[in-house]
């Protein structure tokens, strides 16, 4: 089955075809219009629970991660919502906490 969009075949056999990237702007447009803690937005944030490390590409629920510092230092005790993949490497020892940048995935 083919799906037919203004006259050019986008689809075959569940493949897209003749389909045209976003634009650099459309991806930074779609970027800027996020609201915190929304699907696809960033945060730099620590875990809440310790002791824990995290490595890239782990992901935690957004109950166990609050906004921090650079240096990791919580500034509230906000949990998020939905589920984050961090791309750094983030530690909590209960005497020292680090955290890292992480990216909402749900």
């Amino acid at each position: 089955m083919a799906f037919i969009s203004n006259g050019t075949t986008v689809a075959t056999s569940g493949s897209l075809q003749n389909v045209p990237a976003p634009t650099s702007s459309q991806v930074t447009s779609a970027i800027i219009g996020l609201s915190v803690g929304a699907v696809g937005s960033f945060g730099l944030l620590a875990m809440h629970a310790s002791p824990e490390t995290m490595n890239p590409g782990a992901t935690k629920g957004g109950g166990n991660l609050e906004f921090c510092t650079v240096g990791g230092n919580h500034t509230d005790t906000t949990t998020q919502g939905g589920t984050w993949r961090i791309w750094g490497h983030a530690y909590n020892s209960g005497a020292q906490q680090k955290g890292s940048f992480f990216i909402r995935i749900s």
